[in-house]
């Protein structure tokens, strides 16, 4: 049996929360491979399997042994198998999981890809596909950016990746229709999408703050000499407070309301945890959805994609702004 499935299987049972000694190895390998593993064999595995596991902590066990070990947070066993999705829904979340991994057939990674879906189905107890791997990809309403038309955007797409990995300082060229070509320093942190396009957070020291650059936009990228300066640690859930969508502003109080007869749409939502004041209900037995978000170009076409349903309460600022978008719908 060759080494490799042997470290793979070594580092299998180290993850799932079994503590490992050069005898320890020595027994594992003889009853999972029937052979016959030397002592210095075994203490070379557990030096390789302390380098290729990044959370495995050694320590002396009471018989002065060098055991390492996983601490039990990093483990996968089924307590640590935790979701954090929007869903609330275990199983539900689990295939979604499964139509993300199948976008990955006919590719080099597809047999282990196999070897997880198989996973995630021995933890539901089925194996259908009750969530549509090709709704994923799908945007009926608004289409999403396709970012394979040019061979550019693949490029700038792989050039960020490599610079978030290889934390470069990068000098942008930023290019929008109708503005003024910007240059600024930056250093990327994370992709995201919203509203079918890809955007990536950065941080400016200009500002001192992360953005969100939409990557169609993104012109030109070159690699640049920064000084030492002390780089926040970045954060998705903070990034997104005070924004609505993706712009970032200076936050209002905005009161809305909502025609009882689809008060049920809002009610069940989750707002971030930044956004929402507080709900109420008047005399007609409207929902009043009281919010604190930017007044921003995203939140005026989010209201008018509602048509009547919603009416703007306050403020007067954002009325106006509804107002004479809705005038320009007409002739």
């Amino acid at each position: 049996m060759s080494k490799i499935q042997q470290v793979i299987y070594l580092r299998d049972k180290l993850l799932s929360g079994t503590p490992l000694t050069a005898q320890k190895t020595i027994k594992l390998i003889a009853k999972e491979f029937d052979e016959n593993l030397e002592l210095r064999s075994a203490q070379r595995y557990i030096k390789e399997l302390e380098k290729l596991v990044p959370y495995a902590e050694s320590k002396r066990n009471i018989d002065n042994q060098k055991e390492i070990l996983v601490s039990s947070k990093y483990q996968n066993t089924p307590n640590n198998f935790t979701l954090h999705n929007n869903h609330k829904n275990y199983i539900l979340s689990l295939n979604m999981l499964k139509a993300h991994l199948r976008s990955f057939n006919n590719t080099t990674i597809e047999v282990e890809v196999d070897r997880l879906i198989d996973k995630i189905e021995q933890e539901t107890n089925h194996n259908s596909n009750a969530y549509s791997a090709e709704s994923m990809y799908w945007d009926q309403n608004f289409g999403q950016f396709d970012y394979s038309s040019d061979q550019k955007y693949s490029d700038t797409i792989n050039n960020i990746i490599n610079h978030i990995s290889d934390k470069t300082w990068i000098k942008v060229n930023y290019k929008r229709p109708n503005k003024k070509d910007t240059e600024f320093n930056c250093l990327f942190r994370e992709f995201f999408e919203y509203d079918g396009v890809l955007y990536v957070a950065a941080y400016i020291p200009y500002y001192k703050d992360h953005v969100a650059l939409a990557i169609q936009y993104i012109d030109d990228i070159k690699i640049i000499k920064q000084k030492s300066i002390e780089i926040p640690k970045f954060s998705f859930i903070e990034f997104t407070k005070n924004r609505f969508g993706v712009y970032h502003g200076e936050l209002n109080k905005v009161s809305l309301e909502i025609d009882k007869n689809y008060k049920e749409f809002f009610l069940n939502r989750n707002f971030h945890s930044s956004q929402l004041l507080f709900n109420e209900f008047n005399e007609d037995e409207n929902l009043i959805l009281n919010i604190k978000v930017p007044l921003s170009p995203e939140l005026s076409s989010w209201i008018l994609k509602w048509g009547g349903v919603i009416k703007v309460k306050s403020p007067e600022a954002l009325k106006i702004d509804i107002e004479n978008k809705a005038k320009n719908f007409l002739p």
